[in-house]
């Protein structure tokens, strides 16, 4: 078995047990890790609009 092989099991296996890619879990842990209050500048002027358009990503 090569290593392509290998990563193309181990990326179904998963995507059986989670129902989502290894890119779609990743995206998803940062969606709902990363919080907004990080991401705002100290100025306070991302708005309302930006955090939608972030959330959206």
């Amino acid at each position: 078995m090569t290593i392509q092989e290998w990563t193309v099991k181990q990326e179904e296996e998963s995507k059986a047990k989670t129902g989502m890619t290894y890119d779609e879990w990743y995206v998803n842990q940062v969606k709902t890790t990363t919080p907004i209050e990080f991401i705002k500048e100290p100025k306070g002027t991302i708005t309302e609009e930006d955090v939608k358009l972030i959330k959206d990503f």
